[in-house]
Order: structure tokens, then C-alpha cells, then sequence
């Protein structure tokens, strides 16, 4: 019974919440970046205003900007986080073969988010469905383990 549920929690840590992670830190990495351009944006198309010395609107191309920035660098640390957890991989037995030889493939993937840049995470992200495929897992992003 321990081992099983040793198993589900491997599972849940490498495989579901490994993709949650990856899937939350691609939603707020673009939702950042958003609200970074449209302060740009906005100080672009307000330029007159600008070098009038409107300072509302000078304040709230800022605020746009260094918001978005925020957002971006939470979900960066964010995902730095899940990925030094130190969590244990799964041992090589008979029972467990299929998980380890997943988690085996997990872990470098892993690694190659921590020392990569956004396009490793998004590219991981589209590689853990298959996978999952490959062994038999349920899709990464329903609620079935």
C-alpha cells in the first residue's frame, strides 16, 4: 500500500505537476509580456501627452510596464521553484519499471528547463503528452492518475 501510494505521488509530482507548472508558467509568462507591450503601447500612441508632462499617463505606462515585468519574473521564479524541489525519484523495480523509465525521461527534461531559456519550457511542455502516450499515462492535463 505504501508503495503504491509512493508511486501515485512520483506520478502526480513528475508527470501531472511537472506539466501544471510548465502550463502555469507559459499562461503568466504571455499575460506578463501582454501587459508589458501595452504599456509601451500606450506610451507610444500617448507620446504628445508624454512630452506635455501628463504625468498620470506617464505613471500609467510605468505601472503597465513594470507590473507585466513582475508578473513574468513570479512565474519565472515560480517554475524555478517546482523544479528544485527535491522530491525522490522513483527506485528500479518490478513494480514501479513503467514510472522510473518516465521518470527517467522527466528528469533531464527537467533539467533542460532549469538551465534553458522560455522556448526549452515550451517545447518540454508539448513533449510530456507524448511521453505520457508512449507508457500509457492519461493525458498530462486531465485530473485521472
Amino acid at each position: 500500500m505504501l508503495e503504491r501510494s509512493a508511486q501515485d505521488a512520483a506520478r502526480e509530482f513528475y508527470y501531472f505537476g511537472f506539466f501544471r507548472a510548465l502550463r502555469r508558467f507559459r499562461t503568466f509568462t504571455i499575460i506578463g509580456w501582454m501587459l508589458a507591450a501595452s504599456g509601451v503601447a500606450a506610451l507610444v500612441l500617448r507620446w504628445a501627452p508624454f512630452w506635455a508632462g501628463d504625468l498620470a499617463a506617464m505613471m500609467l505606462c510605468a505601472l503597465l510596464i513594470i507590473s507585466g515585468i513582475i508578473v513574468v519574473h513570479v512565474s519565472v521564479a515560480a517554475l524555478t521553484e517546482y523544479l528544485h524541489v527535491p522530491f525522490p525519484p522513483p527506485a528500479l523495480e518490478e513494480e514501479n519499471t513503467e514510472l522510473a523509465h518516465v521518470v527517467g525521461e522527466i528528469v533531464p527534461l527537467m533539467k533542460e528547463v532549469d538551465e534553458g531559456g522560455w522556448q526549452d519550457a515550451f517545447r518540454v511542455l508539448h513533449g510530456l503528452r507524448s511521453i505520457g502516450a508512449r507508457y500509457g499515462f492519461p493525458p498530462p492535463d486531465s485530473d485521472t492518475f
